[in-house]
């Protein structure tokens, strides 16, 4: 349950945690967010991406063994996998568009997990966004924590500088 008394400002979230924080935005407002990569408009997917997703649903149909999909699907309880199936179908194309308040994009092009088009593409459509790139995998902000923690902090210290009004 969220306390509504508690006012956040500015929320950053990781992969899955980047649309529940964007989530949060739309129901509560921050000032602003960092998103670090997350995977928020809808991959293109390749024909490879399609012909497995046929095959898993034909294996279901016929109740064979269908141990596919990604570690994280696979490390997924019974219960859970309709909630997870859910969340990574979950894409903000048509709300991103519309985000008026600023937003710091920390991306990895090497992310096998999260493509960096997206986040180009993120940034192209905000008009208060800006986009850092880092170097390494999916979860490059780890190694890179020095450099992104001052690059985040400062970003939310030049929001408290101006007003916004959305």
């Amino acid at each position: 349950m969220i306390n509504k008394n508690i006012k956040v400002s500015y929320i950053i979230g990781h992969s899955f945690g980047g649309k529940v924080a964007l989530e949060y935005h739309l129901l509560f407002g921050v000032k602003s967010i960092a998103f670090i990569a997350s995977p928020l408009l809808k991959p293109k997917r390749s024909l490879k991406c399609y012909f497995s997703i046929l095959l898993y649903k034909i294996k279901k149909r016929l109740k064979l063994n269908t141990n596919m999909g990604s570690e994280d699907y696979k490390n997924t309880s019974s219960e859970m996998k309709g909630f997870f199936i859910k969340v990574v179908n979950t894409h903000y194309n048509k709300i991103i568009k519309r985000l008026r308040i600023p937003v710091l994009l920390v991306y990895s092009k090497e992310d096998e997990k999260v493509s960096f088009a997206n986040a180009k593409k993120i940034n192209k459509k905000l008009l208060r966004s800006k986009l850092r790139v880092i170097n390494g995998d999916h979860f490059a902000y780890l190694s890179n924590r020095e450099i992104i923690g001052i690059e985040i902090n400062d970003f939310f210290k030049e929001r408290e500088k101006r007003v916004y009004y959305l």
